[in-house]
């Protein structure tokens, strides 16, 4: 029914003092029911993709194939592709979207929670209370409530770790992916 696809990046020095960039990927069908509730998370039915400046659209085609080969698309309802919303990954999720727009399979986008959890983390100072408040909150939330939530911490916090420059980009990324980080509440989203 479900299919999670997590995508991330890795840059490469070579040892010819070269960087290449890897894009990368995790396409999984989610826990297994033993393990959920434990805090060693374990993935079923795993498969790794990596390529080595890879464009986007060849390696969304790979990760297709695979898809339509492994699993069957009549019994699939919903693949959620994750990451930390680099450019590349929301053009993945476009083309993968495209690929499957003949069928009934709904692709979704989230913004992964490390990614969340980290730039909440460095905008408020590693303020638990408030982190806890902002994820607890975060169905009646929109971004413009988040950026006031976050200006009052940050006015109020003459210490803060961030400088303003780093702080007003923390926000807007945020801002800018906030309905990919509402797209964590849904009810066949579940990863750790």
């Amino acid at each position: 029914e479900v299919v999670y696809v997590e995508l991330d990046e890795a840059h490469c020095s070579l040892q010819n003092k070269k960087n290449v960039v890897a894009n990368l990927a995790l396409v999984h069908t989610g826990h297994s029911i033993g393990t959920f509730a434990s805090k060693r998370k374990e993935l079923e039915n795993k498969h790794y993709f990596g390529d080595l400046n890879a464009d986007t659209s060849s390696f969304c085609d790979r990760i297709y194939d695979y898809i339509q080969k492994r699993y069957r698309l009549k019994d699939l309802k919903y693949i959620f592709v994750s990451g930390d919303g680099a450019s590349w990954i929301n053009s993945f999720t476009n083309k993968l979207r495209n690929c499957f727009k003949t069928t009934h399979i709904k692709i979704i986008q989230v913004l992964d929670k490390f990614h969340f959890r980290k730039r909440l983390t460095s905008i408020f100072s590693g303020n638990k209370k408030i982190i806890n408040m902002i994820i607890s909150e975060l169905n009646s939330l929109n971004p413009e409530m988040f950026t006031f939530i976050a200006n009052d911490f940050y006015d109020k916090n003459p210490n803060h770790k961030c400088n303003p420059n780093q702080f007003r980009k923390h926000v807007n990324y945020i801002c800018n992916n906030f309905k990919y980080i509402k797209n964590n509440l849904h009810p066949k989203y579940k990863t750790p």
